[in-house]
C-alpha cells in the first residue's frame, strides 16, 4: 500500500515535471523561433521557482511528519514540518498570484481595448491579493512563536483557519475570472474546425486548475483539526502541487503554436510555412518568404472592429485583413468588413 509520504512524494514530483516540460517548451517557442520574450514569459518562470520551490519544501516536510505518528515526532521533526508549511503558505500563492499575472498579461496582446482594460484592473486585484495573502502568511504566526515550542502553534490555530478558508475563497473566484475572461471574445469567432478544437482544449484546460483549487480549499478547511488527519494534510499538500502545476501548463500551452506551427503543421491546420488552409482542406498558395517572416510583428493600422483571435490564424489572407503587433505568434487577426452601399 502506498504510504502518505509516496503519495504526496510522487503526485508532487509528477507535476512539477510536467509543468517545468511546458515552461521549458514556452521558452523555446520564444527564443528560438518567435526570438521574443515578453512579461508575460517572465511572470511565468517566475511562478514557475515558487511553484518547485513549493514541491521542495513539501517534500522535505512530509518525510517524516507523516511517516508515523505526528504527535510522537521529535522536536527537529517537528520544526522540519512546521517550517516547511510556513514556507509552502508563501510560495504557494506567490506562484499562482505570477501564473494569473501572466495569464492577464497576455491577454492584453490579443489587441481588444475592452478586454485589455478588463485585464488591466484584474491585474491590479491579483496583485493586491498576492501582496496581501503572502504578508499575512508571513506575519500572521512567524516562526519566532513556535519554533522552539511548536505546541505554542495551536493558539494560531483557529486564527490560521479562518485565514487560509477566506484566503482559498478568493483564489477560486480569481480563478474563474482570469480564465473566463477571454470567452466574451472567442464567441464572436469563426474559425476551422481544427483551430476551434484547438481554442475548446486550451479553455477546457483552464477549468482544471480551477476544480483543483475547490477541491484544495475543500481539504484546507480541515487542515488545523485537532488530532491531526493525515490523509487531509498529505490531500491539502498534493492538491496545491497538481492546481499550481496545470495553472502554468494552462497559461504555456498558446506559446505551443508555434512550435507546431513550425514543426507540425498540419495537426493545427495549416500547411508547412505557417499559412492556414482553407476550411476545405485545399492550401492556399504560398506566398514569398521564410517561415521566420511569418513571427515578425505587423504595422499597426486599426481598419475595422470585427475582431479574430491569433491563436486561431496564422497569416493574414491575402490582404483581407489586417495583422495587430504583439510579441508572440499568438496575434489577433481583424479581418475586414465590407460595406455594402445600396444603388
Amino acid at each position: 500500500m502506498v504510504s502518505q509520504v509516496q503519495l504526496v512524494a510522487v503526485i508532487t514530483t509528477v507535476f512539477s515535471a510536467l509543468s517545468f516540460l511546458a515552461v521549458a517548451l514556452r521558452l523555446f517557442a520564444r527564443c528560438f523561433i518567435m526570438k521574443a520574450m515578453g512579461p508575460d514569459d517572465y511572470l511565468i518562470v517566475l511562478a514557475s521557482l515558487f511553484s518547485w520551490a513549493y514541491a521542495v519544501v513539501t517534500i522535505i516536510a512530509v518525510r517524516h511528519a507523516l511517516a508515523g505518528n505526528l504527535l510522537l515526532l521529535t522536536l527537529k521533526e517537528q520544526q522540519t514540518f512546521l517550517m516547511g508549511m510556513y514556507l509552502a503558505s508563501m510560495f504557494y500563492p506567490a506562484s499562482q498570484g505570477f501564473t494569473k499575472l501572466s495569464i492577464c498579461w497576455f491577454y492584453t496582446r490579443l489587441g481588444h481595448v475592452t478586454l485589455t482594460r478588463v485585464c488591466y484592473g484584474v491585474i491590479a486585484l491579483v496583485v493586491a491579493q498576492t501582496v496581501g495573502v503572502v504578508l499575512s502568511a508571513a506575519l500572521h504566526c512567524p516562526p519566532a512563536k513556535w519554533f522552539h515550542s511548536p505546541v505554542l502553534l495551536l493558539l494560531c490555530a483557529p486564527h490560521i483557519e479562518a485565514f487560509a478558508l477566506a484566503s482559498g475563497t478568493i483564489n477560486v473566484v480569481t480563478d474563474v475570472v482570469t480564465y473566463v475572461l477571454p470567452i466574451p471574445v472567442i464567441r464572436i469567432l469563426q474559425m476551422p474546425f481544427k483551430q476551434k478544437a484547438y481554442v475548446i482544449i486550451i479553455l477546457a484546460l483552464g477549468v482544471i486548475p480551477c476544480i483543483a483549487s475547490i477541491v484544495r480549499l475543500a481539504y484546507n478547511s480541515n487542515l488545523m483539526r485537532f488530532p491531526p488527519d493525515y490523509n487531509t494534510i498529505s490531500a491539502t499538500f498534493y492538491w496545491t502541487a497538481v492546481e499550481t502545476n496545470l495553472s502554468i501548463v494552462a497559461a504555456s500551452i498558446p506559446s505551443f503554436k508555434a512550435i507546431a506551427t513550425r514543426y507540425f503543421p498540419r495537426a493545427i491546420g495549416t500547411d508547412p510555412s505557417g499559412s492556414r488552409s482553407e476550411q476545405s482542406g485545399r492550401p492556399r498558395p504560398l506566398e514569398s518568404g521564410s517561415v521566420d517572416e511569418l513571427y515578425r510583428l505587423k504595422p499597426f493600422r486599426r481598419r475595422t472592429r470585427t475582431l479574430g483571435l491569433s491563436v486561431l490564424y496564422d497569416r493574414d489572407r491575402g490582404g483581407m485583413g489586417t495583422s495587430i503587433p504583439t510579441l508572440s505568434q499568438e496575434r489577433i487577426h481583424v479581418p475586414e468588413t465590407t460595406t455594402v452601399t445600396p444603388k
